[in-house]
């Protein structure tokens, strides 16, 4: 038998071993490609984290904006000093709205006309943290849909800032006030809820929904 034809029984028996190996592991052996809902992944798969690069000494966090060509979330990189990190200075990072450079780029915010608010969290039951974000009265100017978007942000903008990862999380829940009185916001249908409110109540308006 030549040098050639010997090779190429070795390669096809590999192939059939390898056939054979996989049917009995349960491996399908398919080639149909098989469609998998959004539903069913993960929700580390669905809303990965967005990618930094971060200066010497720096700390990558990001706020949430909105694109309006889409109408969806948009997460604007930005970068604090690590002993500036403090879920207050997120917030305000997040109320001084999106650069120059993200503003020509067709990225805006709907917490405007004066919004003014300050944050703070604890660690709830169950692993959760609870967050209270505390407005001044120009928030209870901002209506409709305006309104939904308004809160998505802040929502976003909370849950990564408290999800190591910077993968918003569920398990952070975000309680809205104005002057220190626990208010009412609308979730992503336009329904009011008076409850702590999370990302899973504005999924489709996640960035790149």
């Amino acid at each position: 038998m030549t040098g050639p034809v010997r090779r190429t029984l070795a390669v096809v028996g590999l192939v059939l071993a390898f056939a054979v190996a996989a049917a009995g592991c349960g491996v399908p052996t398919s080639t149909q490609a098989t469609a998998l809902s959004k539903n069913s992944l993960p929700f580390t798969l669905t809303h990965p984290a967005p990618t930094t690069t971060i200066p010497p000494g720096g700390l990558a966090v990001h706020v949430y904006l909105v694109d309006e060509a889409s109408g969806a979330l948009y997460a604007a990189a930005r970068t604090v000093p690590p002993k500036s990190a403090s879920l207050d200075n997120i917030i305000a990072l997040l109320l001084a709205g999106p650069t120059p450079v993200e503003t020509v780029d067709g990225v805006t915010t709907y917490l405007t006309g004066g919004v003014q608010a300050t944050g703070t969290w604890a660690p709830g039951a169950n692993g959760t943290k609870d967050a209270v974000i505390d407005f001044n009265e120009a928030f209870a100017s901002i209506s409709g849909a305006n309104q939904v978007l308004a809160v998505s942000q802040v929502v976003y903008t909370t849950a990564a800032f408290l999800t190591p990862s910077q993968v918003p999380s569920p398990t952070v829940q975000v309680t809205f006030e104005i002057d220190h009185q626990t208010i009412a916001v609308p979730i992503a249908s336009g329904a009011f809820v008076e409850r702590p409110v999370t990302v899973a109540d504005y999924l489709s308006l996640a960035p790149g929904s």
